[in-house]
């Protein structure tokens, strides 16, 4: 009888008294998700697969990765394949390791074996030898993948269930049921008939963590960016000086000498990284950020200033982000205005202090208008990462005639640095609406309108009607 493998996500759970459920059942093997899609795109970590690696070594089981494919393309194959080799090495994973590629979602070309290919290819570049691809028989049958252009030998892992058989030729490994009891829980469940992934006993423990790192959070405070995260190197050792610098461009934006914090939490999961290995650093959000990608380093280094001998660790940050969302929309009749609320936020809008809304009529612009500002700290509470968020709000009013009504108009929301609205800007264009319609108010004609809410008050010996 072939031996058993699971695969685990984020929807199962990690701890150890599940694994030593599993392994009392005859697990041999677990094939855990680290990713999902790539860096740039959903940039998605299994946020349990640390403690799902170390709670399966600890049970005795083989640990291999598995990586959940967006892509749509060679080139983004490639960079899914790296986002996922880099998560792999800083979980500690070896080139022992089954890296899968699993490749069943919506989103792929139709036609994936190409993709795949660049896929696997780059894996193996990286330094992960081992590599195998789990799809669906349906993938098989209808040709989405062609197993003879995959261009190389695979052990193939495929998903069919309710059979007492794969459904295709040549399997190495069968997913044959997706609710497996495991003590009160069911999980994926496979045979593995080669051993691919049951008979590898030196892929089960990871190589030893010393070195790693994480950037948590990248966020603003008024003009102050702040920065967060860990990182802890056995290459630390005598450099008693910390460091968060800036860089964009291949230049040095700016530099800042920190206390470590203490992060407990790493710890617990990397036990061979110091528990002081928390960097947290303020800097003021310049031009030279701006619009910018940027690369925050983590250093330890033995020179007062910054530089000498020193350990690294690096991430990127797109300071290029732009929220925005159009709350409401009034026309008041009795003034002839049409009003318009709401918020717009972005990276780019540094140094451009002029805010306009402009209204546009089949592509044209027809009004412009100063932008009231509002103070909007739900946005900025949601959106603390994007610049100027916390002042994002906008109130403006437009002139309006029956000449707009039925029209296909759009907002723009404008950040600029000249008092015209010209000048260096940047845009948020909201999706086109058309025109409302006005009703006639000549003490004759009766309008009639089904509305989702009304209210009424007494203005200057007249009724007003307000409705939505």
């Amino acid at each position: 009888m072939a031996d058993l493998a699971m695969d685990l996500s984020s929807h199962n759970p990690s701890d150890l008294g599940f694994f030593q459920a599993a392994k009392a059942a005859g697990v041999k093997a677990v094939i855990i998700k680290l990713t999902e899609g790539s860096r740039d795109g959903s940039n998605y970590v299994n946020p349990k697969a640390t403690e799902q690696i170390r709670n399966a070594v600890k049970c005795g089981m083989i640990v291999h990765a598995y990586h959940y494919a967006k892509f749509k393309g060679e080139q983004d194959a490639k960079n899914e394949a790296d986002f996922f080799c880099d998560v792999a090495k800083q979980m500690g994973l070896d080139a022992t390791s089954v890296m899968v590629l699993d490749i069943e979602d919506g989103s792929n070309n139709y036609f994936a074996t190409a993709d795949s290919r660049a896929f696997l290819d780059r894996v193996v570049e990286r330094g992960y030898p081992r590599v195998d691809l789990y799809t669906m028989a349906s993938w098989i049958w209808t040709g989405r993948i062609m197993r003879g252009q995959i261009g190389r030998e695979l052990n193939w892992w495929i998903a069919a269930y309710n059979n007492n058989r794969p459904g295709v030729d040549n399997v190495g490994t069968w997913q044959f049921s997706s609710k497996y009891p495991i003590g009160n829980v069911t999980v994926d469940m496979s045979y593995d008939f080669t051993g691919y992934y049951t008979k590898e006993q030196q892929a089960s423990v990871p190589a030893k963590i010393t070195a790693s790192g994480y950037l948590d959070t990248v966020k603003f405070n008024g003009n102050k960016v702040l920065i967060s995260g860990w990182f802890g190197s056995d290459k630390a050792k005598g450099k008693e000086n910390a460091f968060v610098i800036l860089t964009a461009n291949g230049k040095e934006i700016a530099r800042q000498k920190i206390t470590l914090k203490d992060r407990s939490d790493v710890n617990k999961v990397y036990p061979d990284i110091s528990a002081k290995c928390g960097f947290e650093a303020s800097f003021d959000y310049v031009p030279a950020m701006a619009n910018q990608k940027v690369t925050i380093i983590f250093r330890y280094t033995d020179d007062p200033e910054g530089n000498g001998n020193y350990a690294d660790w690096s991430a990127d940050h797109d300071f290029n982000q732009s929220v925005a969302y159009l709350d409401s929309m009034k026309s008041t009749i009795y003034s002839n205005k049409l009003t318009m609320s709401g918020w717009f936020a972005s990276d780019c809008s540094l140094g451009l202090d002029h805010r306009f809304l402009i209204l546009l009529s089949d592509g044209k612009e027809v009004q412009r208008v100063k932008a009231d500002i509002v103070d909007r700290p739900d946005v900025a509470n949601a959106y603390a990462g994007v610049y100027n968020a916390e002042k994002s709000g906008f109130n403006g009013s437009f002139d309006y005639s029956d000449k707009l009504v039925g029209k296909k108009l759009q907002l723009v929301a404008r950040y600029s640095d000249a008092d015209n609205g010209e000048g260096n800007h940047v845009d948020y264009w909201f999706p086109e609406f058309a025109g409302p319609a006005l009703p006639t108010l000549d003490g004759k004609t009766v309008n009639e309108v089904l509305a989702n809410k009304a209210t009424i008050e007494t203005v200057g010996g007249k009724v007003k009607l307000s409705f939505s």
